[in-house]
């Protein structure tokens, strides 16, 4: 097994991350995994540090107050969408409602009109419920002479509040403290963590939130991640690719076997605009026929000419990948395979090369990976 190796390419210049073999443990009993593939503990790892000068998952706070963030909070509890969530809790800051005393039946009264998101007039769902909870909520808090200097301790007191479990008062005081004591255990963590195969297949935090809270940090810990940035990234990214997860999401991306091939593969830069490169690398101890060294990782092979893939046509799922053995590129359905892209295949007639480091060209919104199938 041997290491892995991750070049970014920002406007700082280029950086490098060095992840241990995809078959080594992160922590006990579970894979890195390649970095490459969605949702293995190695691509977890590689999404937050490419993201660290930016920075944008380092910033939780919703409110101004810790009343302010409690309030917001439980509006976007249980249920609730995140957007709709925001949208309430800005009606209400913005009427000036969050200050006690406080009145529940005005309040319930505002959170039953119509709320605006995007271009759509929803309903927030609970306005009586979540009315009451935030009114009983802030009068408690403003009656509070002072609060527990100690992350887990606050949120033993916000856990006294009605409508406010172990992952509402974690997010509370992660967001508020930006503490890395606690997790915030929700559908998408628990997904993207059975998946990773950190959390055990049926998992659930209702029966036991506190030891998969336990399995979370040591997890963050191992991968070298803040657990709220690890947290705070999971949520993000699991909102936007989660559908491309497996409808059994007990097969662990992490241990699926991987044939001994090399394919130099394109997927979508959800670091956001930076142009990212990565490259997985084998020594020449892992040499192919006649104890040669394969060409990578000095010399990376481009598309041939006329294959005719655009990068409108690589969705959110697309890969496009060279099969040496079959002497073509192709781009493959999306997993969610409801984009509508059609395989495009096209034959290698003497395949041109670019430097390791040169973006193959499929368009600005893709990155480059360069891998091969096995570490």
């Amino acid at each position: 097994m041997h290491h892995q190796r991750v070049l970014a390419l920002d406007a700082t210049g280029t950086r490098e991350l060095r992840l241990p073999p995809a078959g080594a443990e992160v922590v006990p009993g579970t894979r890195w995994g390649a970095f490459d593939r969605f949702f293995t503990p190695a691509f977890w790892a590689t999404r937050a540090w490419l993201d660290e000068p930016a920075g944008r998952f380092n910033e939780y706070r919703l409110g101004n107050t810790l009343i302010e963030e409690t309030a917001a909070c439980i509006l976007g509890g249980h249920g609730i969408p995140a957007e709709v969530g925001l949208a309430a809790f800005d009606r209400v800051r913005g009427l000036g409602l969050l200050a006690a005393p406080m009145d529940a039946d005005r309040l319930e009264r505002v959170l039953a009109a119509p709320l605006v998101v995007g271009q759509r007039s929803v309903r927030y769902r609970f306005a009586r419920q979540k009315a009451r909870f935030v009114a009983e909520s802030i009068n408690t808090l403003a009656a509070m002479a002072a609060l527990p200097r100690g992350d887990r301790a606050l949120r033993e007191v916000l856990m006294s509040l009605p409508g406010v479990g172990p992952k509402t008062a974690s997010w509370i005081t992660r967001n508020w403290r930006g503490s890395d004591e606690v997790a915030i255990i929700d559908i998408h963590i628990l997904r993207a963590c059975i998946a990773a195969g950190v959390f055990p297949v049926g998992a659930s935090p209702t029966a036991a939130y506190f030891p998969l809270e336990r399995k979370f940090l040591d997890f963050a810990h191992g991968l070298g991640c803040r657990p709220s940035v690890l947290d705070n990234v999971i949520w993000q990214t699991m909102r936007k690719i989660g559908h491309l997860l497996p409808a059994n999401v007990a097969e662990s991306q992490s241990t699926r076997p991987r044939p001994h091939t090399r394919r130099y593969v394109a997927t979508p830069a959800i670091s956001g605009s930076m142009h990212t490169l990565v490259e997985a690398i084998r020594p020449p101890s892992a040499a192919g026929e006649g104890g040669q060294a394969p060409p990578w990782p000095r010399r990376c092979t481009a598309p041939p000419t006329g294959v005719g893939v655009k990068a409108r046509e690589a969705t959110a799922a697309g890969r496009l990948a060279f099969t040496p053995t079959a002497d073509r590129w192709q781009l493959n359905s999306p997993v969610g395979g409801n984009q509508g892209v059609r395989p495009v295949e096209g034959p290698s007639s003497g395949p041109s090369t670019k430097a390791c480091g040169e973006p193959i060209s499929c368009g600005s919104d893709l990155s480059m990976v360069a891998s091969p199938e096995s570490h």
